[in-house]
């Protein structure tokens, strides 16, 4: 049981899943802790009115503003992408309850004169931690739980679109050419699968014989799709533009679609601003 659970701990998770979504996340998690101050009167709060207690939720809010906003500025790129796991968001949100214990001392020492002490900030992080941490656990399990419920009904639907295809339209000459140097690739339409970013330049990948190759040309991707004018070649993702037509099968995990492409080993990503765009190409894909 244990070597599964460590095993989810690895499971991918969304850094984010846009910022209404995750304001209102900090709004139930003030609300929660007001809640609990009202019921539990802890820290001395027994004869304290209701103003107060709400300026507790407040605290919490704008803590949690802050906190949410600093992760997204200081996280490292490595960690916004596959490497942010289960793991990360539950040390995340623990880390929420300590900042906000934090705050919450203050807060309390500011209106009712706690003193801020060892003892006191053990006893607010220790409290706080303790009353947050189920729901906190509880509430990234459930939330994997429905990311992944949600991805995989939708994959099921892209996959039977992909198993309908129907014959190709005609092929076309792609051309694309570096901006900087002499240099060009040649492609069609039915050969190209798919484009990826790496710094100044574009690796191209060009089907030929069954086999995939990778050629590199020193061009920016937005040139790049300039270059290119087709309803199924699109961006998917930051670094990635995909040729639908070579879409072989669709997966999925809590982060989101991932694309198997012909005759490449690796899956591309799909973010979350492209979603809408790939998923109903797919659907039209004849």
């Amino acid at each position: 049981m244990w070597k599964e659970f460590f095993a989810r701990l690895r499971d991918p998770f969304p850094f984010s899943r846009g910022t209404k979504l995750e304001l209102w996340a900090l709004v139930r998690v003030s609300a929660f802790a007001v809640a609990v101050l009202l019921v539990l009167r802890p820290f001395g709060l027994e004869n304290a009115s209701v103003w107060p207690l709400l300026g507790f939720g407040l605290t919490s809010l704008l803590l949690g503003g802050m906190y949410w906003t600093v992760w997204q500025a200081m996280a490292p790129t490595r960690l916004r992408g596959e490497g942010w796991t289960l793991a990360w968001e539950g040390v995340r949100s623990l880390g929420l309850l300590v900042v906000i214990s934090a705050g919450l001392l203050g807060y309390s020492s500011a209106i009712r004169g706690v003193p801020i002490t060892l003892k006191t900030a053990g006893q607010f992080v220790g409290i706080t931690t303790l009353i947050g941490v189920i729901p906190v656990v509880l509430r990234v399990a459930a939330l994997n739980n429905i990311l992944l419920r949600r991805n995989l009904e939708e994959v099921k639907a892209l996959n039977a679109f992909l198993q309908k295809q129907e014959q190709r339209g005609q092929e076309r000459l792609i051309r694309l050419a570096s901006h900087l140097v002499k240099e060009s690739i040649e492609t069609t339409t039915e050969q190209l699968v798919y484009l990826e970013a790496a710094q100044n330049y574009v690796y191209v990948g060009v089907l030929e014989k069954g086999v995939v190759s990778r050629k590199l040309l020193r061009l920016s991707m937005k040139l790049a799709l300039d270059q290119v004018t087709d309803d199924y070649i699109l961006r998917c993702h930051r670094s990635y533009v995909v040729n639908l037509r070579r879409v072989v099968r669709v997966e999925s995990n809590a982060q989101g679609l991932r694309l198997r492409l012909e005759g490449v080993g690796k899956e591309v990503p799909v973010s979350r601003t492209y979603r809408a765009g790939v998923s109903g190409a797919l659907k039209e894909l004849r």
